[in-house]
């Protein structure tokens, strides 16, 4: 799709060209599939849509309407590993939207604080000694650990869960968009293993499809290993799974 795209942008129009609506929706939505924390056991590299054509041509503000999250936390979200901080998280305003849509980005948002300390576990070339650490986190400096930020992800998406249940017209398809916080929580395995209550939330929460039966096959496995350094794409791939969390 990438590839056909290309091929239909004459040759020497910039990439910073407006493109027409339609454009813009579909690059979205290719862009969205490509950040490569929205999904697991990719075979091939990002391209890197997100941030190549749609963050210089697309609006900035509002909803993309695919994932019901807002562009500006999309826009941090394809930055994990390139340049977005625990910081940009801490940092990011917010959009408006109905309390739905407010538990669902908190915990997309906290989610996204723990992605980059997983990414760091994993790809860090050094040991973070303390002259490596950025300024705000240095010790007595970090405003919240990762067993808090778990416990606010599920909390959130426990919240929504139940609001979902009491007004189920509100946003009939906002629950799709819960699997990413609930994989990245659960990936904290040896938090998870000293809270097994924490377990059971993420198994409430799930939609029931095919898709989460096997996330949660690949989680059980995390928590019965109890290893927080084991990488989830290299497990999916060694089971031959390669799958969005969307």
């Amino acid at each position: 799709m990438h590839n056909i795209l290309q091929s239909r942008i004459p040759k020497g129009t910039p990439i910073t060209a407006t493109p027409t609506p339609f454009r813009a929706h579909l690059l979205e939505v290719m862009g969205v599939m490509d950040i490569p924390c929205l999904a697991i056991g990719r075979q091939t590299p990002s391209i890197g849509i997100w941030r190549r054509f749609c963050q210089p041509t697309g609006p900035r503000h509002g909803i993309e309407p695919v994932t019901g999250i807002p562009r500006s936390l999309l826009d941090l979200l394809a930055g994990i590993g390139l340049d977005t901080t625990e910081q940009s998280f801490w940092d990011w305003p917010g959009e408006a939207g109905n309390f739905l849509q407010c538990y669902l980005w908190e915990a997309y948002r906290l989610a996204g604080i723990l992605s980059i300390r997983q990414w760091e576990r994993l790809h860090k070339p050094f040991s973070d000694s303390p002259q490596n650490l950025s300024t705000w986190r240095q010790p007595n400096s970090c405003p919240a650990d990762s067993s808090t930020l778990v416990s606010r992800v599920l909390a959130s998406v426990d919240a929504l869960r139940m609001g979902c249940l009491e007004r189920p017209n509100e946003d009939p398809f906002i629950k799709n968009s819960i699997l990413f916080p609930l994989v990245v929580a659960g990936l904290e395995a040896d938090i998870m293993c000293k809270n097994p209550q924490w377990q059971q939330t993420i198994r409430r929460s799930s939609l029931g499809s095919r898709q989460d039966h096997i996330l949660l096959g690949i989680l059980e496995e995390v928590w019965h290993r109890g290893d927080s350094t084991l990488d989830i794409n290299a497990l999916a791939r060694g089971k031959d799974i390669e799958m969005g969390l969307l």
